[in-house]
Order: C-alpha cells, then sequence, then structure tokens
C-alpha cells in the first residue's frame, strides 16, 4: 500500500510543521480575512537588521521582545510609569530603597530636631498640665502620701536621735563629748535618710512619667515603683559627692567661696537629667552624669528655660503654705520628664483628649 508522502517538520505538529506544504491547501481561517489587501508596507527602519531573518515566534501570552533597531519598546516594558531613566536619578520625594522619607515626608513623634517637633516650652507646660489633669488623682494622692511621709520620718529622727541627746547631761567633760558626738551622728544619720528618702521619691516620681511619656496608664503605685532605683542611688550619691567637695572650697574664702556657688549653680544645671539617665535606661553613675551634661550643652537654651519654669513652680509651691507643692512638684517634674526626652531623642506620647 502506498503511503503518503512526507513532509519536513514534527509528525505531531499540524501539516507536519509546514502551514503550506507542497499539494496540501492552506487551514481554513489562515491569512487576512475577505476585503483586505495586502498589509500596509513597515515604516522606515522598522524591522530587523539587514541580514537577520525574521524573528522567532513568542511564547503564547507575551508581546514581541524589544530588539536593537526596533526604536521603542513596547508598553509594558522598561522602569514603572513615572520612573525616569536609569541615569537621570530619582524623581523628587522618590529616594531609593535604603534612604530616609522623601522630602516633605513628617518625621517620627516626640523626637528631636530632624526627626520630629522643635522643643517649645509652651508645649512642655501644656503636655506636663494635661498629663496631670488627666492623672489627677494618683499624681496628687502620690504627692500627699510623699509629703507625709517626709515629715513623719524627718520628725522620728531629729526626735530619736535628738532627744537621746537631750537627755544626755553634759555633767562632765565626758558627758559633753558624748552629746556632741551624739549630735553629729543624729545629724549625718537624718541627713542619709533623708537622701535615700529624697532619692526614691524622685526616681519613683521619674518612673511614673516616663510611664506617661511612653503612653501607658499609670495608677498610684506606678509613683512607688522606681526603676534601676540601685544606679539612681548611686547617681545620687555621686552628685552629692561632688556637691559637697564644692561646698568645702566654698570656706576657703570669700574668692572661693563665689567660685563654688558660681561652679555649684553650674553642675546643678548640667547634671539636671542625671537621674533621668539613670531611671529610664538604666545607666551608670559616671555615665548617666556625662549623659545629662552632653544633652544639656546640646540644648543650653532649652534645658535652661525648662529649669527655671520647674524651679518657679515648686517655689510657687512652698509659698503657698507648702500644700501647694502637692499640684506644682507633679507638674515640675512631668516638665522635666518632657524635656528629658524631647531633648534626649526619647518619644512623648500626644496630648490626651
Amino acid at each position: 500500500m502506498s503511503q503518503p508522502p512526507e513532509h519536513p517538520g514534527y509528525p505531531n505538529e499540524p501539516y507536519g510543521g509546514n502551514p503550506n506544504p507542497g499539494d496540501y491547501p492552506p487551514p481554513p481561517g489562515y491569512g487576512p480575512p475577505p476585503g483586505y489587501g495586502a498589509p500596509p508596507p513597515h515604516p522606515p527602519g522598522y524591522g530587523p537588521p539587514p541580514g537577520y531573518g525574521a524573528p522567532p515566534p513568542p511564547p503564547p501570552g507575551y508581546g514581541p521582545p524589544p530588539q536593537p533597531g526596533y526604536g521603542y519598546p513596547p508598553p509594558g516594558y522598561g522602569p514603572p510609569p513615572g520612573y525616569p531613566p536609569p541615569g537621570y536619578g530619582p524623581p523628587p520625594g522618590y529616594p531609593p530603597p535604603g534612604y530616609g522619607p522623601p522630602t516633605g515626608y513628617p518625621g517620627v513623634p516626640g523626637y528631636p530636631p530632624g526627626a520630629g517637633p522643635q522643643f517649645n516650652i509652651g508645649d512642655a507646660f501644656n503636655w506636663a498640665w494635661n498629663k496631670f489633669s488627666k492623672n489627677i488623682g494618683p499624681l496628687m494622692l502620690a504627692a500627699l502620701v510623699y509629703l507625709v511621709i517626709g515629715v513623719v520620718v524627718s520628725g522620728l529622727v531629729f526626735v530619736i536621735l535628738g532627744g537621746a541627746e537631750a537627755n544626755t547631761a553634759p555633767d562632765s567633760d565626758y558627758g559633753g563629748s558624748f552629746a556632741a558626738s551624739l549630735d553629729a551622728n543624729g545629724t549625718l544619720v537624718l541627713l542619709i535618710v533623708s537622701f535615700v528618702f529624697g532619692i526614691f521619691v524622685q526616681a519613683a516620681f521619674l518612673s511614673g512619667g516616663l510611664d506617661l511619656a511612653n503612653g501607658r496608664p499609670v495608677t498610684v503605685g506606678s509613683f512607688f515603683k522606681p526603676r534601676n532605683f540601685g544606679n539612681v542611688v548611686l547617681a545620687g550619691a555621686l552628685l552629692s559627692v561632688i556637691s559637697a567637695v564644692l561646698n568645702v572650697v566654698s570656706l576657703l574664702g570669700p574668692l572661693f567661696a563665689l567660685l563654688a556657688l558660681v561652679a555649684i549653680l553650674a553642675f546643678t544645671f548640667f547634671a539636671l537629667f542625671t537621674l533621668a539617665f539613670a531611671t529610664d535606661r538604666a545607666l551608670p553613675p559616671i555615665d548617666a552624669l556625662k549623659a545629662s551634661m552632653s544633652t544639656v550643652r546640646s540644648h543650653i537654651g532649652d534645658t535652661l528655660l525648662s529649669f527655671l519654669v520647674q524651679v518657679l513652680l515648686v517655689a510657687v509651691g512652698l509659698l503657698a503654705c507648702g500644700v501647694g507643692i502637692v499640684v506644682t512638684g507633679p507638674v515640675a517634674l512631668l516638665i522635666q520628664v518632657y524635656t528629658y526626652r524631647r531633648l534626649s531623642g526619647g518619644p512623648v506620647a500626644p496630648l490626651t483628649p
């Protein structure tokens, strides 16, 4: 039996891979539809370069690939819309990956210059008063408890040690020296107790104020849980030792007294945030002091204004029969927390509506 003529191409493909073999007519639907003439000629310069055949057909679903000499690539190729060709740099406000936010993009709230709002003493007072008014119960109750405890503890130490000294009659030289020694010891104990109590109050109130700056809810207990109290006590001891040395220098004469007074004021000012750094970031005493000095040195004007407002608030509270300190004291401390966080680059929770 005779076999049909073989034709080149893969036998499984229609027509053996040849769309129009020798004696076979073209398949139905091949070519342009009726009524259409020859396709228009290609524009000059379009098409493959001389010496090249027709490009292979693209896979299904893909457009023709761009080739040299074909002009601009078809839609869908190249960089995304709005991005210029390579070599022209990114458009304004569209930095390449790995860089900061585009120009005009708001910074992170609560951070220092370059990342957020600038420090403003009016904003500091408004923030402190807002947080105080929204948490007036815990803040005032804690301040009142500390005021009562401070008076009771100081009174007990004074009565116990001072009373023992009063009951010791100086009948002889030995008795007189014993009374004087007891008086000195009583003063020392009173100073130590007052120092530890004062540091505890500052660290506890700073811890509660930092919770407010972090946007956390507070209770009365928040102001009785000082953070990193060991570091805070050591930092406070360091400040006390330096102040004591300066006070000793002031005893050397009028000129030294004047110089020591200026040194004490300057040291107190530059060490303003030492306890805050020790409480908030658990820094050792020397590192906390260095961090405070560096922060104040970089923002002398803002720190001085904040410091003066805090001193004024405390003075007003003490002048109001001492009771007003339960209001002005917490507000002054919250101003210090706001100033510390703003100037050191820490976050500050927004105002509570």
